[in-house]
């Protein structure tokens, strides 16, 4: 059974924001920026398909993610597959994206994966950050913002 952890207190827009400011040198380390910017509690999920086996099958989707849902692919060079957040109408927030720009995060369209990084594998979205229940109805009580 998932998690509904309460950890995870930010809205939408907080995640995003703080999502898009980090700027750290952390190259290849999409999971764990994504996770910090949801300020979700360790899992110890080294990389970005490991956390979306561990997301539940009733919780994935395929098509139109929006805002603020996290979009999963798997396999790349080392298998490590990719994460990041929707920004809605088919672009992406994404770390690591753009050259010379390493750890930054930028808004790219869903189509740059394939194009950049054609040994990905898109899978699919889910509010969830492998057993973590994300959706911000779950995680921001009505006091909240």
């Amino acid at each position: 059974m998932a998690e509904r952890s309460t950890p995870v207190l930010r809205s939408v827009p907080g995640r995003l924001d703080f999502y898009r400011r980090q700027g750290s040198p952390r190259a290849g380390l999409c999971a764990s920026a994504v996770r910090e910017a949801l300020n979700a509690p360790r899992q110890y999920l080294p990389h970005a398909t490991a956390v979306w086996e561990r997301v539940p099958l009733s919780e994935r989707r395929r098509y139109d993610a929006p805002r603020g849902a996290l979009v999963y692919w798997t396999g790349g060079k080392r298998g490590y597959g990719h994460v990041c957040f929707a920004m809605g109408d088919h672009m992406e927030l994404s770390v690591d994206v753009l050259p010379g720009r390493p750890g930054v995060a930028d808004v790219v369209p869903f189509g740059w994966f394939g194009v950049h990084w054609p040994t990905l594998r898109y899978v699919g979205w889910s509010w969830y950050f492998g057993a973590i229940d994300t959706r911000p109805e779950v995680l921001v009580s009505p006091c909240a913002e």
